[in-house]
């Protein structure tokens, strides 16, 4: 199996992220494909994946130590690099840019007016 195959079947299995991440790199002793397997497994786009995974590669994967994966999943997973991007339903949508048409509204209304000089200035 392969490790994308592998992080599917943990995580149906209620793994978390980071716990699959920790699974996988026990096993294959490759911290970066194991991470990838884990986003990708989650439904993200590998050029998202590869985005997020460059950012931290010189962290936290280039120079793996034994018995860290746990911590190092874990630390993947807080800097939210298994996070699912999520699409707005229209509701959601329409809700958030009502908010924030309220705020803009709001805002306007407390700044106090400008004012400017006699001459123009």
């Amino acid at each position: 199996m392969n490790l994308t195959t592998l992080a599917r079947h943990a995580l149906t299995r209620g793994h978390t992220p980071a716990a699959t991440y920790a699974l996988l790199t026990k096993r294959s002793g490759k911290p970066l494909p194991s991470a990838r397997a884990v986003c990708l497994a989650l439904t993200i786009p590998l050029a998202e994946t590869t985005r997020r995974l460059t950012e931290c590669h010189d962290a936290l994967l280039t120079d793996p130590r034994p018995g860290a994966e746990t911590d190092t999943g874990e630390v993947l997973e807080a800097l939210g690099i298994f996070d699912v991007p999520k699409s707005l339903t229209d509701t959601e949508l329409t809700y958030a840019l009502t908010q924030a048409q309220a705020q803009a509204a709001k805002h306007q209304k407390s700044a106090p007016p400008t004012s400017r000089a006699p001459n123009g200035r």
